[in-house]
């Protein structure tokens, strides 16, 4: 619990909760854990033993006395671990990365564990206005990107792309795929639980630049398609960011940038510090690109309510769509262990998803 004295406003929050030099979100000083911040420069984050914790439920505590979370540079992460710079790293997705943890964890000295992302990295659109506002550019920049070599050159064998917004570590998936067997008896209730609902795009930049003229879309004379949109003309010069260091930018160089100007698109890239980039991926900023490279984390109780205001407009991405809002609130609403049911409502959301292409 969190206690704030005055008038509840955003006033108050933006100079209590949410100060950045003081505020509980960045600085949470009181915790009931076995750990507490003791240090946070947006960078890295700094936990110590907390005094006043009891131990877990067989009154067992920490031994660590302090630990150090830090974003590490992904071009020495494992020689740094190798030299004793670090301690543990994790979510090493390169295959560069992997092969040469695979080198160390041969030795006596390290070990290693794989495990399903429960995740994903993706493109996300700032479709509040501009070109991306038209679910027929985004279909199109969906059909212009090869999903297939870009996954190969950056993870090889230890990646696989998919077609929505899910993590194949979630176990939604897992059942819906049929990775995961349901309990003995009960194989009927899941046996019509699939992702063939899931719009996929398939790559073909030919189909990408036929979709766009057929809605509206008309080459101008520098070789660009352009439409009006709300009496605006509108041209399909884009801008997409992805943060610095990230290794997948360099690579749009060759998957995804070439088959957009197929297609009649144009598209600058830029890299950003991971805290700016964020800053305007939550709309904490003007957004002054159309598309912005990055990755999440599914939180393990999956919930995409917060997401949505009351009509229906994405806080991250800007699309609107009511029908979206009522899909999320749906699957919250699902009765406490009925796990047929929340996957079902799940795989409905996901098919939205994919059909408005958020």
């Amino acid at each position: 619990a969190i206690y704030i004295d005055g008038d509840f406003s955003a006033e108050l929050l933006e100079e209590t909760l949410l100060d950045p030099l003081s505020g509980y979100m960045s600085h949470p000083t009181v915790t009931s854990g076995p750990y507490q911040m003791t240090n946070y420069d947006e960078k890295s984050v700094t936990l110590a033993l907390n005094p006043q914790y009891e131990g877990d439920e067989n009154g067992v505590v920490p031994t660590i006395p302090q630990i150090v979370i830090q974003v590490g540079n992904t071009d020495t992460v494992i020689s740094d671990l190798a030299g004793g710079k670090t301690d543990l790293v994790v979510r090493c997705v390169r295959q560069d990365q992997i092969m040469a943890g695979m080198q160390l964890a041969a030795t006596d000295d390290f070990g290693m564990k794989a495990y399903s992302r429960n995740g994903l990295s993706f493109i996300s659109f700032c479709a509040e206005k501009g070109a991306t506002s038209d679910p027929t550019v985004r279909q199109a920049l969906a059909m212009c990107i090869d999903k297939t070599a870009l996954t190969e050159q950056y993870s090889g064998q230890f990646g696989m792309a998919v077609d929505g917004f899910y993590g194949i570590g979630q176990w939604m998936y897992l059942m819906a795929n049929g990775t995961m067997v349901p309990e003995e008896g009960a194989e009927e209730e899941w046996a019509d639980l699939n992702l063939d609902g899931i719009t996929k795009y398939e790559f073909n930049p030919s189909a990408a630049a036929k979709l766009l003229e057929e809605n509206g879309w008309e080459m101008d004379r520098d070789g660009v398609l352009s439409k009006a949109i709300d009496g605006q003309d509108i041209h399909l010069r884009l801008k997409l960011i992805y943060p610095e260091g990230n290794g997948v930018g360099p690579m749009l160089d060759q998957v995804f940038i070439p088959y957009l100007n197929e297609a009649g698109i144009e598209l600058e890239t830029e890299a950003m510090p991971m805290p700016e980039l964020l800053k305007k991926y939550y709309g904490q900023e003007e957004r002054d690109c159309d598309m912005i490279l990055l990755g999440t984390n599914f939180n393990d109780v999956y919930d995409p309510t917060g997401e949505y205001d009351d009509n229906g407009t994405s806080y991250l991405n800007g699309i609107t769509n009511p029908e979206l809002r009522e899909l999320a609130i749906n699957l919250r609403s699902t009765e406490p262990g009925n796990a047929t049911e929340f996957c079902r409502r799940w795989l409905r959301y996901q098919d939205k998803l994919s059909e408005i292409i958020t």
